[in-house]
């Protein structure tokens, strides 16, 4: 048995900011801006220094660019990211 390939990992845990939201449960579906169900929200919680929610999601590799509008629970947010990392620095 060996270590998997990076490229077939088929999901990624990604962070979600979403603009003047509440916190979504974990659980709640994320989706593109076309409806299409991309991924779901494994933990939430708004951030005081960014005045904004933040949310953790397991979301499909492809749909993991950064900027891209998706929609988590009915409120509309983008995908934030640096690199392989999650950052939730500005």
């Amino acid at each position: 048995m060996h270590a998997p390939d990076a490229r077939h990992v088929k999901r990624k845990l990604a962070a979600v900011v979403l603009e003047g939201a509440e916190a979504p449960l974990a659980g709640a579906a994320v989706t593109d801006e076309a409806g299409a169900a991309v991924g779901e929200v494994t933990s939430a919680a708004p951030s005081p220094t960014l005045g904004k929610t933040v949310a953790l999601a397991m979301i499909k590799r492809a749909q993991a660019e950064p900027g891209k509008g998706v929609v988590v629970g009915g409120a509309r947010g983008k995908w934030w990211s640096a690199g392989v990392t999650v950052s939730l620095a500005p």
